[in-house]
């Protein structure tokens, strides 16, 4: 496992080699939030599913399989898992099996608004700490915020038909953080990752609980 000066030099020799594309993926995920808000749901279904489709697998295949930085079975273990993600939510475009939206009411439309005004706080963090801006942690081309995100819309959905998708996004969310993360590097933005999936895990235990496998009304 690297030092932690060494795996916050990865992230910054990552984030200059794709500079501007980081801050390119942001602003798209909040221009297709404000389109899942305000207009066409299925049509902004479709449009988020293929955008994250892509980063994960340009996540898994850039920032872990091609890296030099990190080891390699790290590398294909934790590469292949956002690859495997990416082409879930890929297949999902056509399978439908989760319908994202902006709750019209109840707890998970503050969820909903809670969280992504996190997701805009979370690039930041870093800099707030007084870090450099290569060192920022961005929704869209590294894997904690992404997943973060992804998260968000997947607990507030209308409709969770599978939950294979839902697991893997929670095996990262939950004990990364918590026993590396954290307490090894320091990236205390990833806290806000954690706690989005301790509220997804117990969503998920909900439906599990009471067989919520179909559709949920929005103000649940």
């Amino acid at each position: 496992m690297l030092e932690k000066n060494e795996w916050w030099s990865v992230i910054a020799k990552y984030n200059e080699s794709i500079f501007p594309f980081q801050w390119m993926a942001l602003i798209l995920l909040i221009v297709l939030t404000i389109f899942l808000i305000f207009r066409d749901k299925k049509s902004a279904n479709k449009l988020i599913k293929l955008t994250l489709s892509m980063m994960n697998i340009f996540i898994g295949v850039g920032f872990f399989i091609m890296s030099k930085g990190f080891p390699i079975r790290l590398r294909l273990i934790q590469g292949l898992l956002f690859v495997i993600i990416g082409v879930l939510l890929f297949s999902d475009i056509f399978k439908n099996k989760y319908e994202f939206q902006f709750p019209e009411n109840g707890w998970k439309r503050i969820f909903f608004i809670v969280g992504m005004i996190f997701m805009m706080i979370y690039p930041f963090v870093g800099i707030f700490q007084g870090k450099e801006i290569n060192y920022c942690i961005i929704q869209g081309t590294l894997p904690c915020p992404t997943t973060a995100y992804t998260l968000i819309l997947i607990i507030t959905a209308y409709k969770r038909y599978g939950k294979f998708l839902y697991i893997l996004l929670l095996f990262w969310a939950i004990p990364f953080p918590i026993f590396i993360q954290l307490p090894k590097y320091g990236v205390y933005e990833d806290a806000i990752m954690c706690i989005i999936g301790i509220v997804g895990l117990i969503n998920l235990i909900y439906d599990i609980k009471f067989n919520k496998d179909v559709k949920e009304s929005s103000n649940v």
